[in-house]
């Protein structure tokens, strides 16, 4: 797949709410070889653990690859309970991949958390980790560990913004990268590039501002930075509450 057509099956996937033909369709272009289940279906929540089973209404595994390092991954939709906010439901989101990961013996799950009532939902890589500790008899322990949602997740939508989910994830639709590792599924998923950019823009602007003030007012350089600062304040919390409607 091209630039062009990848930005496209990004803007088609995460600027509407779920649409279960689109994400498959982005599944199919991100992991090249993923084996699809041909008679996969949607489940209800009969089989899941008590905790968590009122407030899931269906999910369904679309699929699976398997790394040649012997890592496994799937790909998964759930939907939740209307009642449940997708954005405030971290705890039910992880409890859920727990259960799903262990049982099926997995180590990562790209998954989709939404609800009917909701426009957006929340796209998540969750990723199981193996920590290893010594006992006071000198034995080794291993105990699993399911890292943060918060780590690794975007929220994505009809209400949300996907800059950074188009900037991280739609190098990995290229035809180059036909079976993205998990290692470059998290990077994808970190925000700490996109972030530094950010910076990187801000400050860049900030500076061409105190320069034009400089060059066109009489002004010392304390109140010129301290009017920049809080204009960028200003513009900075203007465009917070425009988000939030």
């Amino acid at each position: 797949m091209d630039k062009d057509n990848a930005l496209n099956l990004i803007q088609d996937t995460f600027n509407y709410p779920f649409v279960e033909d689109n994400y498959v369709k982005f599944a199919k272009n991100l992991i090249d070889d993923l084996i699809f289940n041909s008679n996969s279906f949607w489940k209800n929540n009969s089989e899941l653990p008590t905790n968590i089973k009122s407030r899931v209404n269906k999910f369904k595994n679309f699929g699976s690859y398997r790394y040649n390092n012997g890592e496994k991954i799937a790909i998964v939709a759930v939907e939740l309970d209307s009642e449940n906010s997708v954005v405030k439901s971290r705890l039910l989101q992880r409890d859920f991949s727990k259960w799903f990961i262990e049982k099926n013996d997995l180590d990562a799950i790209l998954v989709s958390f939404y609800a009917k009532s909701y426009e957006d939902w929340r796209f998540s890589l969750i990723k199981q980790e193996l920590n290893r500790t010594i006992t006071d008899k000198g034995k080794i322990k291993v105990s699993r560990d399911i890292t943060p949602l918060r780590r690794y997740s975007y929220i994505v939508g009809k209400n949300e913004p996907n800059h950074t989910a188009k900037a991280q994830l739609s190098p990995l639709l290229l035809d180059e990268n036909r079976n993205p590792n998990l290692d470059e599924l998290i990077k994808a998923f970190s925000v700490e590039n996109v972030t530094r950019n950010f910076y990187k823009d801000y400050t860049s602007i900030f500076y061409k501002f105190e320069k034009y003030f400089t060059d066109n007012y009489e002004l010392s350089i304390k109140e010129i930075r301290s009017f920049t600062q809080s204009l960028f304040n200003r513009l900075m919390f203007t465009r917070f509450i425009e988000k939030k409607n």
